[in-house]
């Protein structure tokens, strides 16, 4: 559960607002519940959402008090006593619901990649791994962020960038070129005339 003294809630949020936000569909008959925090199975309590991707955690599924599970259609078949938001990526969108991210669609983030609260990721984009995007920025549509980037600033759509901190590519290749030819030991006096 977050701290309110840190963090402003901006919910509460209906069912259908979550459902409509993460393209899923509720199930029929569900009751019109207000949701108001992200936790996990275990410590959930009515009010929050949870996520149940691995069927590992089958047991606290079981039992959970969440108010709302995002899950696939494989997991959903599992006995339980809550009301469902079934994706083909429960991940995927939990991760849109719990830090308000927006990841567009044929996107491909590669493995250990951050990206901070209330950033939007436009469709078709590429991210290296082990990149890190700083909250509240819009990455365009097909921008390609090279790995171990550090972003803190918008990435404009088609835009290329890497290096920390990220900018246009081709000047991080310059930049880096250049660093590597300055750290060339360099031949002394001594060195010149003995040849």
């Amino acid at each position: 559960m977050t701290d309110d003294r840190f963090y402003e809630r901006a919910g509460p949020f209906s069912l259908a607002d979550i459902a409509a936000r993460i393209g899923a569909e509720p199930e029929k008959g569900a009751p019109d519940i207000k949701l108001r925090d992200v936790a996990a199975l275990e410590s959930a309590e009515p009010g929050d959402i949870s996520l149940f991707s691995d069927s590992k955690y089958a047991n606290a599924f079981a039992v959970t008090k969440a108010s709302l599970v995002i899950t696939s259609d494989k997991l959903a078949k599992l006995p339980h006593g809550v009301t469902l938001l079934v994706v083909p990526n429960p991940r995927l969108a939990f991760a849109q619901v719990g830090h308000n991210v927006r990841i567009g669609h044929h996107s491909l983030l590669v493995a250990q990649v951050g990206i901070g609260g209330s950033t939007s990721v436009g469709p078709m984009v590429l991210i290296g791994g082990q990149v890190g995007i700083s909250d509240h920025l819009t990455i365009g549509a097909g921008a390609r962020l090279a790995a171990r980037s550090g972003v803190t600033r918008d990435i404009s759509a088609g835009e290329r960038v890497g290096g920390y901190p990220a900018r246009p590519l081709k000047r991080w290749h310059r930049e880096t070129a250049l660093l590597a030819k300055m750290a060339k030991p360099q031949k002394t006096d001594e060195q010149e005339q003995a040849e």
